[in-house]
């Protein structure tokens, strides 16, 4: 129309709305609806929702076009915009979920009162999970609850543990601020230092704190999450903790690997974790991490799992009377049904929906009520809620739309700085598009300072897959690039996002400049522990270096296959170490170099617990590149080969050391450092007394955890089950538990309680060393359903058991299960797993399983050889089983080989002096006065030992030797029973 428009002396309605304040103007100006829907670019029908109050909050974008077509001055255009803000958007309705909610107060109830526990939180994408979490956590934290939240975000490019940092971060900064930081760190004592690594407020809290010295992979891993457990455990002491962790779906490896062991610990502490996830059928596949986390925890954990589904129709129809924010009026019925069929019920859903049919003035407010002209046919319900967000965009300002598709870029939050150098606006331009995005709810913001995020990401996968392939490519290498002009300060993941950013547009030219972020990344997740989330980004350098120097790619491959073998990828690290060594190969690295990393990777692999069929070859390939050689190198190669004999009799088998190199233990001791020289300490070995005590005058020498541990290890070993010197080996074992809580090694202090307890009990401290065992179980817990230290649950508890009973047919099934697995059969201590599965099956009453065990055992213990590992142990089961079932078929086997033990040294095991094995196994052959000659032997050992528990079964056998034999003593026996009876009773 052309036609100008001036509004001069204009009295304005005291605190009007925004709508009675547009139709004071229209009207002052002589404009007709239609007239301003003209001069504005906006429809008649927009003006008259807004007049009516229909629409309250319009779009930033939709108020300036008003009052640009009004014409209005600076004071009037101030306060027509300040009407807008004064509106309040309306809360977002909680409706329904009250099953939900009051499973959830049940578990939050449980925890306060120390029996906490896991509860996931399980529904399809909009379903509410969050919604409800937060719902949750708001009741949970009025209550006295200390709430912890984190996010995972999609993509690559999420720091190590980056929910687990969130949550823990913001707890540290709250304890900071209220002065309790400094009593909350106290309690960690020295297992803050890992979190010191994470949270850069504990070492700023802490300055300092001793930085841990390096572990092995597994022990660093493990060292953190102990870390972790004792934090929150800390912070659950005067208050019950509630931990979310939202969005598990995108949850990297590591993360959820610190989930699983920290669900084994809940169980007593006041403290419940809520995971949140979607459910398999929207997007998990059967190679995602979460997908082999939830395997593991239903094996492990009784956890809760709670399944959201869509709101009924009662649900909906109160949802949507307050989520149109009409002070709680009703849709039209059919409205309501008609919304329920095309959504199912799905909240976010039906929350998009609504705002489409609100803007498209096909829902309308009018006399008091909502109601609509349209039938259900007419309504024009997108099919899908992409379908419903991709129109709801395309109803913003064009400058607008164009924004969000330049954040669709950022797969997580993203700061105002960065977004400003992206998109290349003016700050006040961009801070209004900001506002009609923020209005439309198809962004929030948090924090402080703020970041912006999308409310959802359906909402951010709606823009970005709209983009064709090259449109994306160009819009991560713009996000770099602005990534790289700001540094604000609030991107503490900067080289993370950088990377992975020129990895998303790797197809361009110049995608070698993401490297050095992606280095940066990896060093720092690796430094963090995580060594999986290092691997990832070495992948991205390996993948952007392809038009690099051949000499470069082969320094990020052989960094790569060290990694992967530190992380376990046993799937990659063999492909990667071979494409390295090639690269090596082309580029002309000389040998040595090429066997020296061989021999880092043969070891990561090894020592991680791959198999040697994974590792071996790379130890060959090194030492075909060393050849003639017998340096250090070489023998460090040669160390590695395990020299073993398998031995198999039917299910069960073990391998049979054949004992070190030589000369590589002699050159390995000359020439290399102390954990060279730990390494050629074999607790497969039969060292002499004196070799044993010259390990452990080492030990007080050396410096390095690994060398220190282990020498302390192998000497306990040697003194325990070589010389059945159990009080020294105690004292041994107690300086590895103390060198494992100095140094955070959780397997070190689970194996030094595990050995310290069987000892107590082999001492005749039984209920002492129960307890000690109990506390050893509860530290392997932690450490993975997977490593090798579970074992000793099943051998200690029928160590134990044999003195104190137990649960016999639960433990002979555990014990023949691993007798027979492949694990058993192929490591040292296959003997004794089945040794004791036989006693297990024994006093479980399985006669035949047992005798068959035993069969296979003595057929594999003849072959072994008085030298064998723990073979004092195994010989001690077997023949406490034959001796049980008064089975005579291999008593003379098991009488000759414990014999060699006794005459090579060897006098006690778990299961008392060996000798008392010589007396059981003469009597069932029928020798009884040799077997009462032995038995007065094994009398004077439990003396000089003090083994009351071993003496009471001397007399017991005693008892049935002269039973068995026909004595017409019967006050004697009944002596014999008598003392036994009152030695186990006191």
């Amino acid at each position: 129309m052309g036609r100008a428009v001036v509004v001069a002396g204009s009295a304005l309605p005291a605190a009007a709305s925004f709508g009675a304040l547009l139709r004071h103007h229209r009207e002052a100006a002589g404009l007709s609806q239609e007239d301003l829907a003209e001069l504005a670019g906006l429809t008649a029908a927009a003006i008259g929702a807004l007049e009516r109050g229909e629409r309250r909050r319009p779009y930033p974008h939709t108020v300036q076009l008003l009052a640009d077509a009004l014409q209005l001055g600076a004071a009037l255009r101030t306060a027509f915009i300040a009407a807008v803000a004064a509106a309040p958007a309306p809360p977002a309705p909680f409706v329904g979920r009250q099953a939900e909610l009051t499973s959830l107060r049940a578990h939050l109830a449980d925890a306060a009162a120390g029996q906490g526990g896991l509860v996931l939180l399980i529904g399809e994408a909009g379903i509410g999970k969050s919604c409800l979490a937060r719902r949750f956590a708001a009741e949970a934290a009025s209550q006295g609850a200390v709430v912890l939240w984190g996010w995972c975000y999609e993509g690559d490019w999420q720091p190590p543990y980056g929910p687990w940092v969130e949550a823990l971060r913001a707890h540290v900064r709250t304890c900071a601020a209220d002065g309790t930081l400094g009593c909350l760190l106290a309690a960690l004592g020295h297992t803050a230092a890992p979190l010191a690594r994470l949270i850069p407020d504990v070492a700023a809290a802490l300055p300092d704190l001793p930085v841990h010295t390096p572990l092995s992979p597994d022990e660093e891993r493990f060292r953190l999450y102990d870390a972790v457990i004792r934090f929150v455990l800390a912070a659950a002491a005067d208050q019950p903790v509630v931990l979310v962790l939202d969005d598990l779906h995108w949850a990297d490896a590591d993360s959820l690997r610190l989930l699983r062991h920290l669900a084994r610990s809940l169980a007593h502490a006041r403290a419940l974790v809520v995971g949140a996830y979607r459910d398999p059928e929207f997007g998990l596949t059967s190679r995602h991490p979460l997908v082999d986390t939830l395997s593991v925890l239903r094996r492990e954990v009784d956890y809760a799992q709670i399944s959201l589904t869509g709101f009924n129709h009662d649900e909906l129809a109160q949802y949507l009377a307050g989520a149109a924010g009409g002070a709680g009026d009703a849709l039209p019925v059919a409205l309501v049904k008609t919304i329920e069929e095309e959504t199912g019920g799905n909240p976010f859903f039906t929350h998009e929906v609504l705002r489409h049919l609100v803007e498209e003035s096909k829902l309308v407010h009018r006399n008091g009520r909502w109601s609509t002209d349209h039938g259900a046919g007419e309504l024009g319900i997108p099919d899908g809620v992409r379908q419903v967000v991709g129109r709801r965009v395309a109803r913003l300002s064009e400058q607008t739309g164009a924004v969000l598709r330049l954040a669709a870029g950022f797969t997580g939050r993203f700061s105002f700085a960065v977004l400003e150098a992206l998109c290349q606006l003016p700050e006040h331009a961009l801070l209004d598009c900001l506002d009609e995005a923020l209005e439309a709810g198809l962004i929030r913001h948090g924090g402080a300072p703020p970041r912006y995020e999308f409310t959802h990401a359906i909402v951010r996968h709606t823009l970005y897959d709209g983009l064709n392939p090259d449109r994306r490519a160009r819009l991560h290498r713009r996000i770099a690039h602005a990534l790289e002009r700001v540094q604000d300060g609030t991107d503490t993941d900067r080289s993370a996002e950088l990377a992975a950013q020129y990895h998303a547009s790797a197809s361009l030219p110049g995608a070698d400049r993401g490297i050095p972020p992606a280095l940066d990344a990896a060093r720092r997740a690796h430094e963090a522990y995580s060594h999986e989330r290092a691997a990832s980004y070495l992948r991205v350098a390996r993948d952007l270096a392809v038009d690099r120097p051949l000499t470069e790619q082969a320094e990020i491959l052989c960094a790569l296959a060290r990694c992967e073998s530190e992380a376990v990828e046993l799937d990659r690290a063999p492909q990667t170490a071979a494409a390295a060594l090639e690269a090596m190969g082309v580029t002309g690295a000389p040998p040595v170099a090429r066997a020296e990393f061989l021999a880092g990777v043969a070891r990561a692999l090894k020592e991680a617990g791959a198999s040697a069929a994974v590792w071996r070859p790379f130890v060959d390939r090194g030492l075909e590149l060393v050849g003639d050689t017998r340096d250090l190198l070489w023998a460090r190669l040669a160390l590695l080969r395990d020299r073993f004999e398998p031995i198999r009799s039917g299910p069960i088998g073990a391998v049979r050391w054949l004992g070190s190199d030589a000369e590589a233990v002699a050159v390995a001791r000359a020439g290399g450092d102390e954990e060279d020289y730990a390494r050629t300490l074999e607790p497969l070995d039969s060292p002499t007394r004196d070799e044993t005590r010259a390990v452990l005058a080492l030990a007080s020498t050396w410096t390095r955890p690994f060398a220190v541990m282990r020498a302390l290890d192998v000497a306990a070993r040697a003194l325990a089950y070589r010389h059945g010197d159990f009080p020294e080996a105690v004292r041994v074992y107690e300086h590895l538990l103390a060198a494992g809580q100095r140094y955070g090694s959780i397997p070190a202090q689970a194996e030094a309680l595990s050995n310290i307890g069987s000892t107590q009990i082999g001492a005749g401290r039984l209920l002492e060393g129960k307890a000690t065992i109990a506390r050893a179980m509860e530290l392997v817990a932690r450490l993975g359903p997977d490593h090798r230290l579970h074992l000793m649950a099943t051998t200690r508890a029928i160590g134990v058991g044999y003195y104190l009973d137990a649960d016999w047919p639960t433990l002979a099934a555990a014990g023949r299960a691993y007798a027979t697995s492949e694990a058993a059969v192929h490591s040292p201590v296959g003997l004794v797993a089945a040794a004791f599965a036989a006693l297990a099956a024994t006093r479980a009453g399985d006669a035949v399983a047992a005798h068959a065990l035993l069969r296979d055992v003595t057929s594999v213990a003849e072959r072994m050889g008085p030298g064998a590992y723990a073979q004092s142990v195994a010989l001690g089961a077997a023949a406490s089983a034959a001796w049980e079932l008064a089975d005579a078929t291999h008593a003379a086997t098991y009488y000759r080989l414990v014999l060699e033990l006794v005459d090579a040294g060897a006098g006690c095991s778990v299961f008392g002096p060996l000798v008392l094995q010589l007396a059981r196994m003469a009597s069932l052959l029928s020798d009884h006065r040799a077997a009462r000659a032995h038995l007065a032997c094994a009398r004077q050992e439990t003396e000089a030992l003090d083994l009351p528990h071993v003496r009471a079964i001397a007399d017991y056998d005693e008892a049935l030797v002269l039973l068995r034999a026909g004595d017409p003593d019967p006050m004697r026996i009944a002596a014999l029973l008598d003392a036994a009876a009152d030695a186990f009773l006191t």
